[in-house]
């Protein structure tokens, strides 16, 4: 196995240490990072610098719906700060009709 030992220099290593990233995670870490446990089985190796692009509806935490429309950051009302999706119940249809 090869890795990067003391910061510089990639090369063989001689053991694996705790913990080491070819590792699968354990239910306690999946924990920490915020996923749901019924996504444990999904993120077992998942990269740690994926970790933070975990979909939302694998997180505990869930989607973060915009409250109001921000033009600057190019969200809609109910739309994901995280990922973008708009979750279906927040999902708006609009009436075209004209009014009479």
């Amino acid at each position: 196995m090869c890795g990067i030992e003391g910061g510089y220099e990639y090369r063989e290593l001689i053991e694996e240490w705790p913990r080491h990233r070819w590792r699968d995670w354990t239910d306690v870490e999946l924990d920490r990072w915020g996923i749901r446990p019924e996504a444990f089985d999904k993120h077992r190796r998942t990269l740690e610098t994926h970790m933070q692009w975990v979909g939302c509806e694998d997180t505990k935490r869930g989607h973060i719906p915009a409250t109001k429309d921000d033009y600057e950051f190019g969200l809609r009302i109910g739309q994901c700060h995280a990922c973008g999706k708009v979750p279906e119940p927040a999902v708006q249809e609009y009436d075209d009709t004209p009014s009479e």
